[in-house]
């Protein structure tokens, strides 16, 4: 089909006014003009290979073609009407939508898996056929924990294809998975993954450096779904440096773990990194622009007890450690975890029969935390030097669990660890 033209949107735009039928979008279109962070092109390929949403591989160059034209000043609802009119695109049923995102992120977990260890190589990793053999490592002990909290082996959490606090049902060898590490290489985390929590300089930086690895190498294969913009990527490659360095010299020190203590089993467990933007006085975090730092956080049921370790960057300190300083101060341990995790972190599993009871009836509230925080971060330029100025629209008391959220239940006494 011939390429569309400002022209014939003019006539599009003309006709529907005139016939006061109006622009008719399919609601994946429309998110297009309100959500500029979709990768559309590769949601739209994939849509096309599994004949979706009107879309297929003899036209869904043309779409993407005008859609570019459409979207390249930011969209118009005229343009984009248009452009559903000329192929005739539908919506997308939730079942199918959840298949395509399916379908891309399995995709992306092929095309992004490798070794991160810093020593990786064809000499060194575990190699098959030609190339790493990259399991599914861990990020959060398997037999340890994921067996310790499991039902029969199986957990649940948020669904992965539609985002919903459902209570999938995952079994113990994919919960927390991803293929970042090879067999070899797997077994740096054996000094948590074998060996007995003792609170060593040592498990405090794997248990930080797993977190990081895990979050990073997510937030890698969702690329392809979303455009996370063009700093994130140097982010990363500093901060990965800081650590690869560390685990090469041994230097545990860089991190520094503030440990919690419940005293109860709890059955859930969750590993996360992520940034803060307000501490528990409701200060604003403010984050560096050479380097994002991040906080990494584990909550690690064990026998008779959970144990929460909230970490970062020694050199970060300065703006991290005041807030876990606050957290110990403030004796509503299990309210202020509830937060942090509620609002930060997806990989978190729990004990179906504790989920069903505990967390189903909360998950609306769980979904409005995480939505609070998540996509509420803006970051503009100005001045003479266009400097980068961060803008949040997330609430000033999000850690002080506005939503009431708790996911510790059955609680005894808490206290902390000196």
């Amino acid at each position: 089909m011939e390429a569309l033209t400002d022209k014939m949107i003019e006539e599009y735009a003309l006709e529907a006014i005139i016939s006061g039928k109006g622009f008719v979008l399919p609601e994946w279109i429309q998110t297009l003009f309100f959500d500029k962070s979709i990768e559309w092109q590769t949601y739209l390929e994939v849509c096309a290979q599994m004949r979706k949403a009107g879309l297929h591989t003899d036209n869904v160059a043309d779409v993407i073609r005008d859609l570019e034209l459409v979207l390249k000043d930011g969209g118009s609802l005229p343009g984009l009407g248009c452009v559903a009119d000329r192929y005739d695109l539908q919506n997308i049923t939730k079942e199918d939508e959840a298949a395509v995102v399916t379908w891309i992120r399995n995709r992306a977990i092929d095309k992004e898996e490798r070794c991160w260890h810093p020593e990786a190589g064809p000499t060194t990793c575990a190699m098959k056929k030609g190339r790493p053999d990259i399991i599914n490592a861990h990020s959060l002990q398997n037999a340890k924990v994921i067996n310790l909290i499991g039902d029969n082996g199986n957990v649940v959490w948020m669904n992965k294809a539609t985002g919903e606090l459902d209570g999938s049902v995952v079994g113990r060898s994919k919960a927390s998975t991803f293929r970042g590490m090879c067999k070899t290489h797997d077994a740096v985390f054996n000094p948590i993954e074998v060996v007995e929590y003792l609170g060593t300089a040592e498990q405090h930086f794997l248990f930080a450096y797993r977190a990081y690895l895990y979050s990073m190498h997510v937030k890698r294969e969702m690329r392809h779904q979303r455009d996370f913009g063009p700093e994130w990527e140097s982010d990363e490659d500093q901060t990965k440096a800081i650590f690869d360095q560390a685990l090469l010299t041994k230097q545990w020190d860089v991190v520094e773990t503030q440990a919690f203590k419940l005293q109860r089993k709890y059955p859930l467990t969750a590993t996360g990194k992520f940034s803060l933007e307000r501490d528990f006085l409701e200060n604003r975090v403010v984050l560096g622009h050479e380097r994002r730092e991040f906080v990494y956080v584990t909550l690690l049921p064990r026998e008779c007890e959970t144990l929460f370790m909230y970490s970062y960057l020694e050199q970060d300190h300065l703006l991290y450690r005041p807030v876990g300083l606050q957290m110990r101060s403030r004796s509503v341990l299990t309210s202020d975890i509830s937060a942090m995790l509620a609002s930060h972190v997806e990989n978190m599993y729990f004990n179906p029969q504790y989920f069903e009871q505990f967390i189903r009836p909360q998950a609306n509230r769980i979904m409005a935390a995480k939505n609070e925080v998540n996509g509420n971060g803006l970051t503009i330029y100005g001045g003479p030097d266009q400097q980068p100025l961060e803008v949040s629209l997330t609430r000033e008391d999000y850690l002080l669990n506005p939503f009431g959220i708790q996911l510790f239940h059955d609680q005894p006494s808490e206290s902390v660890t000196p």
